[in-house]
């Protein structure tokens, strides 16, 4: 003969009788949260927000088999974590300002081009506001033309496969300046392959659906990237991506390696700009994380590689005096920036702030004006001897 609890079973009829409403107040919230999407996607439309292309049309394939390119007369922009931003080509794909969205003339293109990665190419900037845009701004001022060849991800072989082809074009400049990062010195030799999508994008690998959904989004919502920037403010800004990758770029055992394989790229560089009259300038263009080593030396400790701050400036001055190679370095710039506490760097703590791309600039442009235009203009037959500041 079995006895049942009174209270056991008023707790279950309670829980029974709970559930029904629980689900209801689930639904009510799902229902409420759903609802706000399309009225906020209203009121953000009736503000001005707009939505972005997420950098739709941008490339294309190049070259060698992965290889890629700006894509020509491109319109592009992103609203990304960074901020927001344009990007904009003219006719030979390299990227430039809204007063210049045209070919230039074989003469007009006599002038300064600029190869180098993502730092040159200016990733998170509007075009006026980077490193290649404001030299462009002070060069015009003396009456030349800044042309910027620099491709976000491309290796100095990959930027060397477009000067040749931009050569073949008639646009071949009187100057060539290599902003040199790590990330460049490191992959000397070497050439970056990528998947273009048929959507103008870069993937790793072939987009996938979600790729695409997200993209889609992206495109044609204005509440995606209103949501996420709300939810990233609550969070701290992301950590400086401390790779081994980015580890082994200050790593002191791959430093002489490095070197070699700088050395023989910058040979064959120069004498293909010797026989064309083209002057080159090197210039030791700094990671952000420089500025604050000791997370490197930490990560470098747990990867067990030894870490040295100057291990690819050292690669870079070497290679230029090797081959005497006019050389500039920034870091005494950047450093400035830092000792003033200037913020160095956009949210992703690797691209440089607006501020430092235009010390930057003007850094550049006072040592190239003292070097090609001097007295004694720079050629391949009379190089200047290396600069360094450090």
């Amino acid at each position: 003969m079995s006895t049942s609890n009174p209270a056991t079973a008023a707790s279950a009829e309670g829980v029974a009788s709970a559930a029904p409403k629980l689900r209801y107040l689930v639904v009510a919230v799902l229902g409420v949260w759903i609802l706000s999407i399309p009225c906020a996607e209203i009121i953000f439309r009736l503000l001005g927000e707009r939505t972005t292309t997420d950098l739709v049309g941008l490339y294309q394939s190049f070259g060698r088999n992965g290889g890629y390119k700006l894509a020509p007369n491109a319109r592009a922009d992103a609203d990304t974590l960074v901020g927001r931003f344009s990007v904009l080509t003219n006719d030979l794909g390299l990227r430039c300002g809204k007063v210049d969205l045209r070919r230039r003339s074989v003469a007009e293109n006599r002038g300064i081009l600029v190869l180098g990665d993502s730092q040159a190419y200016g990733e998170g900037l509007d075009y006026e506001d980077t490193v290649v845009g404001q030299l462009a701004s002070l060069a015009k001022q003396r009456g030349l033309v800044v042309n910027n060849a620099a491709v976000g991800g491309h290796y100095l072989e990959n930027q060397f496969e477009l000067a040749r082809w931009l050569d073949d074009q008639g646009a071949r400049p009187k100057h060539i300046i290599v902003l040199l990062t790590p990330y460049l010195i490191a992959t000397a030799g070497r050439y970056n392959h990528v998947f273009v999508g048929p959507d103008g994008v870069l993937y790793d690998k072939e987009s996938t659906s979600r790729h695409h959904l997200t993209r889609w989004l992206k495109q044609h919502t204005v509440v995606y990237a209103r949501v996420r920037n709300a939810v990233s403010s609550f969070r701290p800004a992301p950590k400086t991506d401390l790779t081994p990758a980015l580890v082994k770029f200050y790593s002191r055992a791959e430093e002489a390696g490095y070197q070699e394989r700088l050395v023989q790229f910058l040979t064959r560089l120069s004498a293909w700009c010797a026989e064309r009259q083209i002057t080159i300038m090197l210039v030791y263009t700094p990671g952000v994380v420089e500025f604050k080593f000791d997370p490197v030396v930490q990560a470098g400790r747990s990867a067990g590689i030894e870490v040295d701050r100057d291990a690819p400036f050292r690669a870079a001055r070497s290679a230029a005096t090797i081959l005497s190679i006019p050389f500039q370095d920034l870091r005494p710039v950047i450093e400035c920036e830092s000792l003033n506490n200037h913020p160095l760097a956009l949210r992703d703590e690797a691209h440089y702030s607006a501020p430092v791309c235009a010390s930057v600039a003007r850094n550049i442009w006072e040592a190239f004006m003292g070097g090609a235009l001097g007295d004694q203009c720079a050629s391949p037959s009379h190089p200047h001897p290396v600069a360094s500041h450090y």
